[in-house]
């Protein structure tokens, strides 16, 4: 238990914009007994570590729903991790922000206004999207450097990483400097 208690405290504590995060492998062998539990409906409860070896995974489940922050961590080389990943769910839901990492640690993406609202429906419509199944959210892509790239509205399914991903309406492209370079409108067409 205190194993996991001071694992659990160290990636809690992470700055999401801090540097690169390097820890050895031997720190993820912790005491499972008091993660990865399933209710007496066979649904995951509580904390769960879930290690597909290229990504590992941290996150609390509620009756069987993602429920709070989930934090993943991608595989540099068989040592190290990186903070990849840290999304806001509630009942099973991204609420944002959901923000991705480079390995330096610099942001690559942030997504936040995270709603199943969509002021976008015609375009999703356009698109195939079920209405019901889709949430769209203001989403800021970054250089390489940590400066902004582009920002505006997007629409997707349950997952931002899918390819099920659309950027919709009017979108600023910026400059190195900072400065707006121009603005682009998103037109799907019905063709």
């Amino acid at each position: 238990m205190t194993k996991l208690i001071l694992f659990f405290s160290l990636f809690v504590s992470l700055n999401s914009y801090s540097q690169m995060v390097h820890f050895q492998m031997p720190m993820f062998s912790i005491d499972t007994s008091e993660c990865n539990k399933m209710n007496v409906n066979y649904q995951k409860e509580g904390l769960w570590v879930e290690d597909n070896l290229a990504c590992l995974i941290f996150g609390f489940y509620k009756q069987g729903k993602k429920e709070g922050i989930f934090r993943s961590y991608d595989l540099i080389d068989v040592n190290n991790r990186y903070l990849s990943n840290i999304t806001v769910y509630k009942n099973d839901k991204e609420i944002g922000p959901s923000q991705f990492f480079e390995k330096d640690g610099l942001p690559s993406m942030i997504v936040d206004q995270i709603s199943s609202v969509i002021r976008f429906k015609h375009q999703a419509n356009l698109l195939g999207y079920n209405i019901n199944d889709c949430n769209e959210g203001y989403v800021r892509i970054f250089n390489k450097d940590g400066s902004l790239e582009r920002e505006g509205w997007m629409i997707f399914f349950d997952d931002m990483e899918s390819d099920e991903v659309q950027e919709v309406g009017t979108w600023k492209i910026y400059e190195k400097n900072g400065h707006i370079e121009r603005k682009i409108t998103i037109q799907i067409s019905d063709d």
